[in-house]
């Protein structure tokens, strides 16, 4: 298939599957614990100062963080539930979703005033 024959649907899902300024994940409904959102950087914007903004339910992370290689937002997840994540970035980037301890040094830990109700 050619990219003038995907239907408008597939090419957005395509476009938020790699690098892009909008993503869209969720954690498993049976998983409570330790989740993150990892932040990898087009190569031209390595280092760059990124506006992430993590919309989760009813709550909103906002912030101007610098992303060297990548960088994950660490927080807590503590129901039984699969709430989507909505994650915006500037510049754009790629955007992985997971479960348990982030792999790699470069971490920011979300606290719980950092996130506020929308």
């Amino acid at each position: 298939m050619n990219q003038t024959s995907l239907t408008d649907e597939d090419a957005k899902t395509k476009e938020i599957e790699g690098i892009s300024t909008l993503h869209r994940g969720w954690h498993p409904a049976s998983y409570i614990g330790t989740v993150w959102v990892k932040v990898i950087p087009a190569p031209e914007n390595m280092g760059r100062q990124h506006c992430v903004k993590i919309a989760w339910g009813a709550y909103m992370f906002a912030k101007m963080l610098p992303v060297g290689e990548s960088l994950n937002l660490v927080h807590s997840k503590r129901n039984p539930d699969s709430v989507p994540l909505t994650v915006e970035v500037e510049p754009a980037a790629k955007v992985e979703f997971g479960q348990r301890e982030p792999l790699g040094i470069n971490q920011y830990s979300i606290a719980d005033p950092e996130w506020i109700t929308r």
